[in-house]
């Protein structure tokens, strides 16, 4: 008998810890436990564990048993179900005493499962009840007792300790705490749908109005060329405009239903949540964990897009003339893109949930400060850090040009070090400038595409354009609008953290808050309010444009700041004619018609 009951109880252990993974472990008393580990198995002598008598060892399970099927059944008679086939399980650690088919139990699942881990609790204290409402997609509901001794010094045989422990116990509060389980699971439930069902509905609602949009956009489309370009596109030129703008929006259209289809997929799967619970088996830090699932989510959204990158640039770009790049360097700019994605969310996400753990109440102020200063910091180092992973910056030759753009320099009061020059053709025909950074850091970056387009005069013109931003003070004042936008969205989402409906909407069976669950959760959530108050920035940014385009005639450059800006929209086959909901709603900049008309009414 000794020798079977060695061997079964070794089975036992052995299940026990191929099922402690799988058993989240939450203390009545705690509100939230961060940092989540599966019970550590006790590693008892074999001598020890045969004093345990096999009929003794059964008796003791069938007696527990049959307590809680009383209690349990009597419980769940207030909450009757109109589903005959529903089960309700009592077993032990997954046992076999199970009995199903219990008539009148509510839609859950309640388990008794035996398992122990070391807590630092006393000694004397080896037993407490301990509830978790988990939102499976059965709205199961876990119950179990666990053996809470600290050290275990003497090294009991864990089952004796537990059952002996178990037999002399009273549960006065074991009814109160199943229906505290079921009034959370069902508030939790209908929190759960109304969350899931807001997500969806703004996931669909986002890619219709974009598709609105676009369909707004083709119907200002017409066949021949409206007198209002003429000047601008040949018209041959425009028509194949037309036919780059048709394309276009056809490749937007397949790209964004197929990415709407995927994220409903994984939202009603719950992928989300199961790989944030998946990570929690194998990895105790919250920290590391957050990371891990954004590298994750980046590296799939990631080759979720390059199909569509792909023939965006090697069939549209390439069809029209623009595209210059070669297949390698596609793949290199996405693998290198792809790592500072991760490097710059990693650290994001780290912030967060590392101070959220050190301070709930006040990490959303910390972490505001010091993303707010990394923000800075990229944006000052920006071109000595980032932009030589993608291309090289050479000084502007000695020249006319050189001369014309340092002299507007001195004209303005805007100093300068040096005009960069940056090879831009290897990957496209399309022209760009722009300043970079701020302080000693600035510098002026042309492309060199863009020196192949216009003269010395538009070129200037255009640099008296940006010189305009930095006079208006319109970075700055980005910078500040930003930082404060961002420290409002932190605190709104430090004020839902603390919500397992979050972690449950994304699909989580856990019944806990999750931070990084939570996070992306209020991101699908803060979306339809992004999306208003990027609106708002943009009706502040057109407004800014005008600004600069009034300080360069300031100077003299309106005739060539307008011929400089035709060219460069004429040969990226701009769409000159977009809808005005369009321009209101999406477009940073006035059109190329808006800001002709103020620069001759300037």
């Amino acid at each position: 008998m000794g020798t079977e009951a060695g061997a079964y109880l070794a089975d036992e252990q052995d299940r026990n810890r191929e099922s402690a993974t799988k058993v989240k472990h939450v203390e009545v008393a705690r509100t939230r436990q961060p940092n989540r580990t599966a019970p550590t198995p006790c590693s008892c002598p074999q001598n020890l564990v045969h004093r345990l008598a096999f009929g003794k060892f059964i008796d003791q399970l069938v007696q527990i048993a049959r307590l809680l099927y009383q209690r349990v059944l009597n419980i769940f008679d207030a909450y009757p179900t109109d589903d005959p086939g529903d089960e309700m399980h009592v077993g032990i650690d997954g046992g076999s005493l199970v009995k199903e088919g219990l008539k009148g139990a509510a839609p859950c699942d309640v388990r008794l499962d035996i398992g122990w881990r070391v807590t630092g609790q006393p000694a004397d204290d080896l037993l407490q009840l301990v509830y978790c409402p988990s939102f499976f997609l059965d709205l199961s509901d876990v119950v179990w007792v666990y053996l809470g001794n600290a050290h275990l010094s003497d090294c009991f045989p864990c089952h004796e300790v537990l059952l002996r422990s178990i037999r002399d116990i009273e549960l006065p509060h074991f009814e109160d705490t199943i229906k505290m389980c079921n009034a959370r699971r069902r508030d939790a439930y209908m929190q759960y749908n109304t969350i899931f069902w807001i997500i969806v509905a703004i996931t669909v609602i986002d890619f219709a109005w974009s598709q609105i949009r676009a369909a707004l956009n083709r119907s200002r489309m017409s066949e021949t060329l409206p007198p209002e370009l003429d000047g601008i596109y040949e018209a041959e030129e425009y028509a194949r405009q037309q036919q780059y703008q048709r394309a276009n929006s056809k490749s937007s259209l397949v790209e964004g239903a197929v990415s709407t289809l995927f994220l409903l997929v994984i939202l009603f799967a719950g992928a989300l949540g199961f790989l944030s619970d998946t990570l929690e088996i194998y990895l105790s830090s919250d920290i590391v964990l957050s990371v891990v699932f954004v590298s994750i989510i980046t590296i799939a959204t990631t080759i979720l897009s390059l199909p569509f990158s792909y023939y965006d640039t090697f069939v549209i770009e390439e069809r029209f003339g623009f595209n210059k790049m070669t297949r390698r360097l596609f793949a290199t700019d996405a693998l290198k893109n792809m790592v500072i994605s991760l490097v710059l969310m990693g650290v994001v996400v780290a912030v967060i949930v590392f101070f959220y753990h050190l301070t709930p109440q006040w990490f959303w102020l910390i972490a505001w400060v010091l993303l707010a200063l990394f923000s800075v910091g990229i944006g000052y180092f920006y071109s000595q850090l980032i932009v030589p992973l993608f291309n090289k910056q050479t000084p502007l030759p000695e020249g006319e040009l050189r001369d014309s753009l340092f002299e507007l320099s001195e004209k303005t009061d805007f100093p300068i070090t040096d005009v960069f020059l940056i090879d831009g053709s290897k990957r496209s025909t399309k022209a760009n400038a722009y300043f970079a950074g701020f302080g000693k850091r600035k510098r002026i970056c042309l492309y060199d595409t863009l020196l192949d387009q216009l003269g010395t005069d538009e070129i200037t013109a255009i640099l008296a354009h940006e010189i305009g931003h930095y006079k208006k003070r319109h970075v700055p004042l980005g910078m500040i609008i930003g930082t404060l936008l961002s420290g409002i969205q932190l605190w709104l989402m430090s004020l839902l953290l603390e919500s397992p409906a979050l972690a449950a909407a994304l699909g989580s069976r856990t019944g806990e808050p999750s931070v990084i669950l939570g996070i992306i959760a209020f991101g699908f959530l803060f979306g339809p309010v992004s999306e208003t108050l990027s609106v708002g920035r943009n009706v502040l940014s057109r407004h800014n444009e005008y600004q600069a385009d009034a300080f360069a005639a300031r100077f003299g450059f309106a005739g060539s700041l307008i011929s400089g800006l035709k060219k460069i929209s004429a040969q990226a086959l701009s769409n000159l004619t977009p809808h005005p909901i369009v321009v209101f709603w999406t477009y940073s900049h006035p059109t190329l018609l808006q800001r002709m008309r103020a620069l001759r009414e300037g």
